[in-house]
């Protein structure tokens, strides 16, 4: 008799034990576990509201971080960029630097990608970099070069206030780069940042 009771209670046992198995999975899994969303974000940015009209031809635009303000992810990987764009130019290069020149200027190259087949408009674009980049405390640069033949409103912005180095742009090779003069914005342009392993 006392066979058949433990028989019985068996199934619901091991029942039991598949309902706790996939709870802890549930709880276990969430998107901070995710490798591919970073862990932090570094931007002077808010939610995008506009892309200013830039003149037809080339245009870069970019953002500059200080090294104090990158220093706080020495101890994490560069992985990401994210920015939003209104419409698609003809072609788009990422490039992303690391110090600061005389003029200001960005200083080392460190990273460089023709990204024009990865990019859609009216959406945010997240570009996953090839290769994880560990940075020093060195000025980060991120700047995104556009080639459109008509104007168009390409980078998105927020409402502003303008910070320093949130809204920069170099519209003739060979000079600096200069706030955004004709609004009190800052490009949508993001530095996404997950954990070194």
């Amino acid at each position: 008799m006392m066979m058949n009771v433990l028989t019985n209670q068996t199934p619901m046992r091991f029942l039991l034990f598949l309902c706790l198995s996939f709870l802890l999975v549930v709880a276990g899994c969430n998107d901070s576990d995710d490798p591919s969303i970073p862990l932090a974000l570094l931007h002077h940015d808010g939610e995008n509201v506009s892309a200013p009209v830039l003149e037809a031809g080339t245009n870069r635009v970019g953002v500059m971080f200080t090294g104090n303000q990158v220093a706080q992810y020495n101890q994490d990987n560069l992985t990401e960029i994210q920015f939003f764009l209104a419409n698609v130019p003809e072609s788009c290069q990422l490039d992303i630097y690391q110090g600061t020149e005389g003029n200001h200027l960005p200083g080392t190259r460190i990273y460089s990608a023709d990204i024009s087949s990865n990019v859609v408009g009216r959406a945010w674009n997240r570009y996953i970099l090839d290769q994880e980049l560990t940075l020093t405390s060195e000025d980060l640069w991120i700047t995104l070069t556009f080639d459109h033949p008509v104007n168009l409103g390409l980078i998105g912005c927020d409402l502003g206030p303008q910070v320093t180095n949130g809204a920069l742009i170099l519209n003739a090779p060979g000079t600096s780069f200069v706030a955004y003069p004709f609004a009190n914005i800052n490009w949508n342009i993001r530095a996404g940042f997950t954990e070194a392993g």
